[in-house]
Order: C-alpha cells, then sequence, then structure tokens
C-alpha cells in the first residue's frame, strides 16, 4: 500500500456496505433457498435459520445466508405455513421468502425474513413429486413390485420403522396380540428428516440380501405433518421399493395423502394399524375359509357314509338272499357231482386193479425166467473160479514152492542150501536145495 496514512475502519466499511445495499433497494426482495438448518430460541420465541442454494446436480452448496424471524413474525408465519400445506417449517424444504437484506458492523450480512409464500413450497413440492414419479415410468420399474407375488399369509415381516415411534409399537402390539402366529423382524431406520432417505434405503438393501427369510416387506410410521410425507416422495426410497424382490407393505400415517412410496407399493394402507389389520385379516380369512371347508368336508363326508350305509346294507341283504340261493344250488351240484365222482372212481380202481394184478403175474414170470438163467451163469462161473483156484490148480498135479514163506517163481531167487516148502494137493513137502540147473 503506497499510503498507509489511508484506510477505512470496520465500522466505516459497514457503513458504506449498509448504504450500498440501500441505493440498491435490497431493502425487501424475495427470496428462494432451502432451510439448511432451523433453531428456534424458547426464551425469545426468535428463528434462526441457515439459508442455502444447492447445486441440481449434487448438494454441493453454491450459496448460504443467515436468516432470522423475529418472535411475533415468527408465531405468525410458522402458523400460516402449517394451515396451508400441513407442515412444519423445517429443514430440508425450500420456501419462498421475503426478507430484508441487513448488516451491520457486530453481525455482518442477514436476512430478516417478514413472508413467506406458502404456495409455492406447495408447488415445489408437487413438481418434485411429478419429477420423481414420471423418473420411475420412464425406467419402467414404476409397477415392478405390484407384480411381486405376495402369500396368502405373509408371516414372516420384514419391518422398516424407527424402533422408538409409536406407530411402530402399536403395530407389533397388534400383531403380537393376535391369534395367529407371526415372525416380525425390525430393520431400525429413520422416517423423517435428513437421515430417511439413507436409512431407509440401507435397510431395503439389507433385506433384499436376506430375502429368502422373508415374506413381505411393511414400511411403517405413525402420524406427522404432511411435509414428513414428503420424505417418502424421494426417488431413492420409491425406486428401492419398486425393485424389492419382496411384495412392500406401506403404512405410512397419513389418512388424506398419498406418498409415491404408497402409489409404488405392492400394498398401501394408510396406518401401521391398518397395515397390521390387513395381515390379520388375511390370517383370519384363511383360517376361516379352513374350517369352512373342513366342516363342509365333514358334513359331506357325513352324507357320503350315510348313504354308503344304506348302500351297503341293501348290497349285503341283496348279497345274502344270493348267496342263500347260490349255496343251496352248488350244494345240490356238488352232491352230484360227488356221486358221479364216486363212481366213476370206483370204476376206475377196479378196472385199474386188474391191469395191476396182470401186470403183477407178468412181472413175476419175467423175474423168475431171468433169475434162472443168472443162476445158472452164476453156477458155471463158480465151477470155473474153482478150477483156477489154488485147490483145483494142485488137483490137476501141479505144485507150489515157497521159500522163507514166499512163493518162488523164479529158480534165479534159489541158491544151493536154501530150504523150500512144496505144496502138493493134500500134502506138503519140506526139502532142501541141492543143484540148481
Amino acid at each position: 500500500m503506497e499510503n498507509n496514512n489511508q484506510y477505512l475502519t470496520l465500522r466505516s466499511l459497514a457503513n458504506i456496505i449498509d448504504d450500498t445495499l440501500t441505493e440498491a433497494h435490497l431493502k425487501s426482495v424475495w427470496v428462494v433457498g432451502e432451510i439448511q438448518s432451523i433453531t428456534v430460541n424458547r426464551n425469545s420465541g426468535h428463528c434462526y435459520l441457515e439459508l442455502v442454494e444447492k447445486s441440481s446436480l449434487n448438494d454441493f452448496v453454491q450459496a448460504s445466508f443467515r436468516g432470522m424471524i423475529w418472535g411475533n413474525m415468527y408465531r405468525k408465519l410458522s402458523e400460516k405455513f402449517r394451515t396451508e400445506t400441513g407442515a412444519e417449517l423445517q429443514s430440508g424444504i425450500k420456501i419462498l421468502f421475503a426478507c430484508n437484506v441487513k448488516f451491520s458492523a457486530q453481525y455482518s450480512l442477514s436476512l430478516e425474513i417478514i413472508d413467506i409464500d406458502s404456495n409455492y413450497t406447495l408447488g415445489e413440492s408437487e413438481m418434485l413429486r411429478k419429477q420423481t414419479i414420471a423418473q420411475l415410468q420412464n425406467e419402467g420399474i414404476y409397477d415392478m413390485n405390484r407384480e411381486t407375488y405376495m402369500p396368502l399369509i405373509p408371516q414372516r415381516l420384514a419391518i422398516v420403522s424407527a424402533e422408538n415411534a409409536a406407530g411402530c409399537g402399536d403395530f407389533f402390539k397388534q400383531i403380537e396380540g393376535s391369534p395367529y402366529k407371526f415372525a416380525l423382524e425390525l430393520f431400525n431406520a429413520s422416517m423423517q428428516g435428513k437421515e430417511t432417505d439413507r436409512t431407509v434405503c440401507s435397510a431395503l438393501v439389507e433385506i433384499a440380501r436376506r430375502e429368502n427369510e422373508f415374506d413381505a416387506i411393511v414400511i411403517i410410521r405413525g402420524g406427522g405433518s404432511k411435509n414428513d410425507l414428503q420424505w417418502f416422495d424421494s426417488y431413492n426410497i420409491c425406486s428401492y421399493i419398486t425393485q424389492m424382490p419382496l411384495p412392500v407393505i406401506t403404512g405410512i400415517g397419513h389418512e388424506r395423502d398419498e406418498s409415491i412410496a404408497d402409489l409404488v407399493a405392492h400394498t398401501a394402507h394408510k396406518t401401521p394399524t391398518a397395515v397390521a389389520a390387513w395381515v390379520i385379516d388375511r390370517a383370519a380369512n384363511f383360517y376361516g375359509q379352513i374350517c369352512s371347508t373342513q366342516q363342509s368336508i365333514v358334513a359331506q363326508s357325513s352324507l357320503i357314509i350315510s348313504r354308503t350305509t344304506n348302500t351297503i346294507n341293501n348290497l349285503q341283504s341283496a348279497i345274502y338272499k344270493n348267496s342263500q340261493a347260490t349255496v343251496s344250488q352248488e350244494l345240490l351240484t356238488l352232491e352230484m357231482r360227488h356221486s358221479t365222482l364216486k363212481n366213476n372212481a370206483k370204476n376206475i380202481l377196479e378196472k385199474a386193479l386188474v391191469r395191476v394184478n396182470i401186470s403183477q403175474q407178468n412181472a413175476m414170470s419175467i423175474a423168475n425166467n431171468r433169475l434162472e438163467k443168472q443162476y445158472t451163469k452164476i453156477t458155471h462161473i463158480e465151477e470155473l473160479l474153482k478150477l483156477h483156484n489154488t485147490e483145483g490148480i494142485l488137483k490137476r498135479g501141479f505144485a507150489m514152492v515157497k521159500s522163507n514163506g514166499k512163493i518162488v517163481k523164479n529158480c534165479a531167487n534159489l541158491k544151493e542150501g536154501d530150504n523150500i516148502e512144496i505144496t502138493l494137493s493134500k500134502k506138503q513137502i519140506t526139502a532142501t536145495v541141492n543143484n540148481i540147473k
């Protein structure tokens, strides 16, 4: 800086900025912004806001201002906004507001809100809602969940809700108090505020990963403002619902309004207790059908049994009569056949006896002839055997010589001086070998 003696004080700079804003006619202007945060002082009733503008491509904050509403004005504007929109002034919503641009040396730049146009917020919500529906339809997923199979009795239910919410407690109490058996598992998620989108989608992802463990998904929350319903117009939540492999049942807690989540879900009800009643009614109807069918079957069975019994009795009587006649006729037939068989058997036996006697005589004659021939052969063989045995041979003049108890067959087995035994027909001679020639 060339001349250090020329400078402005902070207060002087603040006055220049304030004068510039006044000359620019920015003391009262209409501005669009999203409420990033909002705080109300309990003592004074003053409302302090952080207002931002975000990129349409992402959530990058492009501009940020502090805003405030004086206590009396806040009570007036918040009541008007609530009446016209059914929602509270809270973070996450866009508003069109009139404000005085304030600048002070102590608090810097701020926006003093003096009016809020509720129609803009309603129009913004409706525009975003239409955009979400159109995007889901263009992607071809709008009707997908309604096409999933809903079991006749959904018993294994995955519950997406805030664990401490009254609506969630009412649902569990009503289901568990019914006479029917259900398996309930809670997947805790925020049901309002900035965390709604992330936590609900995270719960749905976990349920989809375990799809075989459940029959259906239930998304419930208790009543709230109309603005609370807007969280369930989120494209992320609705696109997850449409593509879930299980049917989704919603009970978001609004009697007059439908969220996009209700529109794309398989089945939508107004409240958590209405969902519980619907689930219980399906079980009751099924049980009633079973009981009715069972009673009908019992009645029909009784009628069939009665008719069958009468038929059996009639058949039994007819069979008995027919049997008596048949038995009598068969007895006569048997007696006749018995007599015939008896006579035939007697004749056959007599003829057989004659044939047996003749055969017996023939057999005895043949046997005797054969025995005589065999006896003659045996006698002849005996005579031959007598001629060829030792005694017969000796009688014909032969002798048998033994040496040392053994028959001598060859003179080579003898030597001079050996004692020998000579057996004749009726005598036995002992001798000594003197000479071998």
